[in-house]
């Protein structure tokens, strides 16, 4: 039905019934595909967007690739840009984040929301990679970034739909990079039992200095990706509001958690602090390896 009204252009009553179709059979990578396309024909990009990255996730379709590429057209980026964000996205070492979007059972669902979770909510460019890189050797099942997921989670905050993050978060023990600095307070709201770690840089222009020149190798998709996470465009041209954008959250974090001191941890590689402080946090023993300085070269 969805598909007959779509063919005759009533894109609302299609839209109805592409969801409707989705509540029934979640996993079928051609319905959201096929809403992505109706919503991209009513011009509401980001909604595209997101069912075509979710149809992606699902089963990788060179029609779906076509659809998101005249996506980010859409939104201003170059074709060398969409090309290259399609590249990343479909890398083969993405991992496969959801195994079902089934519904997920409410017992199992609170079983999950009362697990120890750690966030890393700190900005890119503080050291992300290393953190994650810990979490990973202290056995934490850790979910870093995934170009795929990630993106998506970005644009479905963004407009208030939280399912997937909590279908991600509820198959994963630790966290780090976006969009979880985005939603820190939400998270030890719903995970009541969880620690943070705000990983910081040792001072607003080092992290600046960081995301311009991240930004320089980018590229052609780095003006997509900067507005998506930062709505804000080039770095070179507004140095004061990304400097701004980087002391605001830190503070923002360092106020919330100042009456739960026991659930956040500052932690700045660059002057000195390592397995001893964040073992300390966590409850872990310290491991006998350097700490693993991922990134050092191109974020200094």
């Amino acid at each position: 039905m969805g598909k007959i009204l779509h063919s005759k252009g009533e894109l609302n009553s299609a839209i109805n019934y592409y969801r409707r179709a989705i509540q029934n059979q979640p996993n079928f990578a051609i319905l959201y595909r096929s809403l992505g396309y109706a919503l991209f024909q009513k011009e509401n990009y980001s909604e595209a967007i997101i069912n075509f990255l979710i149809a992606l996730e699902i089963d990788s379709s060179p029609n779906t690739d076509e659809k998101l590429k005249k996506t980010y057209l859409k939104l201003g980026c170059t074709e060398k840009g969409a090309e290259g964000l399609l590249s990343r996205i479909k890398e083969s070492s993405q991992q496969k984040t959801f195994q079902s979007r089934k519904i997920e059972i409410p017992e199992k669902f609170q079983q999950e929301l009362s697990k120890p979770k750690v966030f890393g909510i700190g900005l890119g460019k503080t050291g992300t990679t290393t953190l994650g890189a810990c979490l990973n050797h202290l056995n934490y099942k850790h979910y870093g970034w995934s170009s795929l997921t990630n993106y998506k989670l970005i644009y479905q905050i963004k407009l208030g739909d939280f399912d997937d993050v909590y279908r991600v978060v509820n198959q994963y023990d630790s966290f780090e990079d976006y969009p979880w600095p985005f939603i820190y307070k939400l998270l030890d709201e719903k995970y009541p039992n969880s620690k943070f770690i705000l990983t910081i840089r040792k001072c607003s222009q080092t992290w600046f200095k960081s995301c311009l020149n991240h930004y320089l190798r980018l590229k052609e998709r780095a003006a997509y990706v900067y507005k998506l996470i930062y709505g804000l465009d080039h770095p070179q041209d507004f140095s004061d509001e990304y400097v701004k954008f980087y002391e605001t959250h830190n503070q923002e974090v360092i106020d919330y958690f100042k009456f739960k001191s026991d659930k956040l941890l500052i932690v700045s590689w660059e002057e000195g602090d390592s397995w001893e402080k964040l073992c300390g946090f966590l409850g872990k023993k310290v491991p006998n390896i350097p700490l693993p300085h991922l990134m050092k070269s191109k974020t200094s």
